[in-house]
């Protein structure tokens, strides 16, 4: 029980702070093109084609501030979706057998995500990288998942062994 709420706690928590992340995108864009890229010129032939995506979402951002602002509105409810389905675990925490479906939930969503990344980067013009870091969070996503399920059916095993003496 004590590794399910530890694992579910660090993976709510994270998960919390996934949605958090929507509100500041502008000053995330551009902090994550300075931490990994510096002040390099975009006109470099050089670079990555997820630099050169990054650049352009920086620079599209603040005139989608400007003139298109309601697009900023779809992030929020991105960032609130995020944050309503993290406090499911609290569920699981409280009762993780009984709340079991929600984990399942999870695993299922973890393995949409790389046919979801697959079929839209492409038709948003999104380089082919983007795909493998998309899909990466529904990979990663789903190993702590898949340990806190096995835990769950061991806590289910050892109520019924409980229960039937």
């Amino acid at each position: 029980m004590k590794q399910i709420s530890v694992i579910l706690i660090v993976f709510t928590a994270l998960f919390l702070l996934s949605g958090l992340t929507v509100f500041p995108v502008e000053w995330e864009v551009k902090t994550v093109i300075k931490i990994l890229w510096g002040d390099a010129p975009v006109g470099d032939g050089l670079l990555s084609p997820i630099h050169k995506k990054m650049v352009e979402i920086r620079d599209s951002l603040p005139v989608l501030r400007e003139q298109y602002h309601f697009i900023f509105y779809g992030l929020d409810w991105l960032g609130f979706g995020f944050i309503v389905m993290s406090i499911l675990f609290i569920g699981v925490i409280r009762n993780p057998i009984k709340n079991k479906w929600i984990i399942q939930f999870a695993l299922i969503s973890c393995i949409l995500v790389i046919p979801f990344a697959a079929i839209f980067a492409p038709l948003r013009g999104m380089p082919w990288q983007w795909i493998l870091i998309d899909s990466s969070f529904g990979i990663f996503g789903a190993i702590p998942l898949l340990i806190i399920l096995r835990s769950i059916r061991k806590l289910e095993l050892t109520e019924d062994t409980s229960t039937k003496t």
